[in-house]
């Protein structure tokens, strides 16, 4: 199972849940897991429910209030911490969107940030400001939106440039010293125009879009219908009438090829080779492209199985 059901106390018993959580926040199993969930008073129906995430070491990681208690739904304060029990951020959350001040330290307690988030009124992008930074010397690089600013980019890539009334404006630049890329970004008012990238033999490609992700060749929908016609025909789902949900992951290649096909969390040994089956015979995908480089990825795949009358 996935969850684990705790008693917190015992007259009246109110139930707690547990989950497991990968390194991406997505609920896996417990052998994958990097860090997991206490959902409080589970049992209970509230308009707000406590929610403690810990390392896997039993450590603190966060801590905020859900308005749902199956989906996190932030709202309120939420406080993100360092192992070591150092303060991370400070934020403040309205239906899941994070809104106002937010404030970063570094792993000593020192701050690293303040960010402005603006409430967009439900829009799709996050719209948000820098208005001070220190970096890690301690240096106070962005006073009142206006400076250099540093941080880590979608890949984890360190990248440096400047910000005009606390938005990103101009070249941005970076490099992975793993592979000899090196790359320049720019910007206008916090809005990515294009970009350009160099490898360590001098050969260039510029790019329009920063991430491209891996799709199948004829499309997510023809990719899932294929999943669920395969499963229809397993003799375990005709005969057991099995429901529930299979884990899956893997990884989608530079070439498109996909690999590591793994099932994290099962229902019947069958219809879990079923699915590994078609997997491995959906032929290649479109692979994610990271600055226009195509880039291997790995994707986790839920399945919901609903076994027919």
């Amino acid at each position: 199972m996935f969850s684990t059901i705790l008693a917190f106390s015992q007259a009246p018993k109110i139930l707690s849940k547990k989950i497991f959580l990968d390194s991406s926040g997505n609920e896996t199993v417990e052998d994958h897991h990097t860090s997991y969930r206490i959902i409080r008073n589970y049992s209970s129906d509230s308009d707000h429910y406590e929610i403690n995430d810990y390392y896997k070491s039993g450590n603190i990681k966060m801590k905020c209030s859900s308005s749902s208690k199956n989906t996190l739904q932030i709202d309120g304060t939420s406080i993100s911490y360092y192992e070591n029990g150092s303060r991370k951020s400070i934020s403040n959350y309205k239906s899941n969107r994070i809104i106002g001040k937010e404030f970063r330290f570094f792993d000593d307690g020192t701050i690293e940030s303040e960010i402005e988030h603006i409430d967009n009124g439900g829009g799709f992008e996050q719209d948000y400001k820098i208005v001070q930074f220190w970096n890690k010397e301690r240096q106070h690089k962005v006073i009142d939106g206006n400076g250099e600013y540093q941080t880590f980019d979608i890949t984890g890539i360190h990248i440096i440039g400047q910000v005009k009334n606390g938005l990103k404006d101009g070249e941005w630049t970076g490099s992975a010293q793993y592979d000899g890329l090196k790359f320049s970004d720019s910007y206008k008012n916090d809005k990515f125009i294009s970009g350009k990238i160099v490898d360590s033999t001098g050969k260039s490609v510029s790019y329009k879009l920063l991430l491209e992700q891996a799709k199948p060749k004829k499309g997510k929908q023809d990719f899932q219908n294929a999943i669920y016609k395969a499963l229809m025909k397993t003799q375990a789902l005709k005969v057991n009438k099995i429901s529930g949900n299979i884990y899956c992951s893997f990884t989608v290649e530079k070439d498109g090829s996909l690999s590591n096909l793994k099932v994290l969390k099962g229902l019947d040994k069958n219809i879990d080779k079923e699915v590994l089956n078609v997997l491995k015979n959906c032929g290649s995908w479109i692979p994610a492209k990271i600055r226009g480089i195509p880039t291997a990825i790995e994707h986790s795949l839920p399945i919901t199985v609903t076994a027919s009358n």
